[in-house]
């Protein structure tokens, strides 16, 4: 018996380390659609002065409190996910299973925020190099370039 719950461990440890990278995937997606919908609106706040360096600020600031929020309702739903299972299988397991602890929340809340700030990064760092020109000349691949080894 204690054979099988090790190897449901591993395949629940695999399983989770798969939604993250699956998350992480569409977490760069997302941010590069935004950023390119975005440009004009920096390029413009450029042309009227705003130093790029404040411009990136505010969008770190956004992604942040975006991180965080996301972070906080998925350890809610974690939470509530599981105690639904553990009432679903109170018939099964004959004895009661531990509550929930500090660890697991905040294991969850700073992976989801770092990982939203760490993937979202390239994107934000491309923001310092948009030219006030942008949007005259509506090249939204200017600022993808010189950022693909940022990750490497």
């Amino acid at each position: 018996m204690s054979n099988n719950i090790k190897k449901a461990g591993r395949f629940l440890s695999l399983a989770s380390l798969l939604s993250v990278l699956l998350a992480a995937v569409a977490i760069v997606i997302s941010s590069h659609q935004y950023g390119v919908s975005q440009n004009n609106n920096y390029a413009i706040l450029l042309c009227l002065g705003c130093p790029g360096q404040s411009i990136f600020k505010i969008t770190f600031y956004k992604v942040l409190m975006l991180g965080i929020l996301a972070s906080i309702l998925g350890v809610l739903i974690g939470y509530l996910v599981q105690e639904a299972l553990v009432n679903a299988l109170q018939n099964i397991i004959p004895r009661p299973l531990p509550p929930l602890s500090l660890v697991p929340v905040w294991n969850g809340l700073l992976s989801g925020v770092l990982l939203t700030i760490s993937v979202t990064l390239m994107n934000l760092l491309g923001i310092r190099h948009i030219a006030p020109m942008a949007i005259m000349r509506k090249e939204q691949g200017n600022a993808v370039k010189g950022r693909v080894l940022l990750y490497v």
